[in-house]
């Protein structure tokens, strides 16, 4: 038997980008609940290309924005340089009318993005090569030794930094080299008493540089390729869930992903084509479900899942039905 079910959302955060894992994309790009345990990406070959400013503002989830940077407002941005894609979300710290001590805090993401294959290994080292030199050019700033980091992406290093004159605003700064591209992460601020005219105190660099590493984490990871997300399981009850990696769903509205699912709880065991895409303002997700009812005399009710090729093309299929029809209503 196949369930068909075709949800839609008018929205204009594009859930054709997602790539967090668990029941696939749902409404933001990145984490579903910071406090919940983190789990890598499902595999998948990503085009670093198709994210915008918006995307990466909803990279982080709430809980990681409010410890990072207190009633954030944020601030996308999108820029082309020839082959180089650059897109950007910068959030601030808003007012805290209830803090007798206010946090101010400035976090950047950029995401440079490239076709050619060796441009990201060359962006990385000409990114380096800044960081080394700034000591020698700005004096505006006390820096730290630059280390590497490792444990994120294909490559990283950072380092913090102060005002030279008073230390009363501290930063750190990363850069991670991603499959397709360089990530950059800017942390920086202090702490104020209550007030524009408030006494100022800063912030250790330790405390800097962890708030960036977390930002980085939650990040990257939504970039890079972990084989250990294609499948999970809930060891408490013996139940099995397995995603298969998310794939590009080509000439599909403007933009698409696909997955499969299978899903084993005791005697009941199924697969589901699952395929999201963006037309106009609207996301658009189709499930298709399906499983074989097997009922012996004296024996329990069990199903067999159908085959994940059967339940993939009839989700395509009925995905690629759907654009016009709601481009008419």
């Amino acid at each position: 038997m196949g369930i068909v079910v075709v949800l839609l959302a008018g929205a204009v955060v594009v859930a054709g980008f997602v790539l967090g894992a668990g029941t696939g994309p749902a409404s933001t790009f990145g984490e579903a609940d910071d406090e919940s345990p983190t789990s890598a990406p499902p595999s998948a070959k990503v085009d670093l290309t198709a994210f915008k400013g918006e995307h990466l503002c909803s990279a982080l989830a709430p809980a990681t924005l409010d410890k990072l940077v207190p009633e954030a407002e944020e601030n996308p941005k999108d820029t082309n340089y020839g082959d180089e894609k650059v897109v950007e979300c910068e959030w601030n710290s808003g007012s805290q009318e209830e803090q007798r001590l206010e946090r101010n805090r400035t976090l950047s993401v950029e995401l440079n993005s490239f076709a050619d294959s060796k441009s990201p290994e060359r962006k990385f080292a000409y990114e380096r090569k800044l960081a080394e030199d700034r000591p020698k050019t700005n004096d505006a700033f006390a820096y730290d030794e630059l280390k590497d980091i490792p444990g994120l992406g294909e490559a990283a290093f950072g380092y913090t930094y102060s005002t030279s004159e008073g230390a009363l605003s501290n930063g750190a700064d990363l850069t991670v080299r991603i499959p397709g591209g360089v990530v950059i992460i800017k942390y920086y601020g202090f702490d104020r008493a209550h007030g524009l005219d408030g006494k100022r105190s800063a912030v250790s660099s330790d405390t800097m540089m962890d708030g960036a590493r977390t930002a980085a984490r939650k990040i990257t990871a939504a970039f890079e390729n972990d084989k250990k997300a294609a499948q999970y399981e809930t060891p408490t009850t013996g139940d099995q869930i397995r995603q298969r990696p998310i794939k590009n769903v080509p000439d599909l509205g403007d933009g698409a992903f696909s997955q499969v699912r299978e899903v084993k709880m005791g005697s009941q065991h199924s697969r589901t084509g699952q395929v999201w895409f963006l037309t106009g303002n609207r996301i658009v997700e189709v499930i298709y479900e399906g499983s074989q009812v097997r009922n012996k005399p004296g024996t329990e009710t069990t199903t067999t899942p159908l085959d994940e090729n059967v339940v993939s093309a009839y989700a395509k299929v009925i995905a690629a039905s759907l654009p016009k029809r709601i481009a008419g209503d």
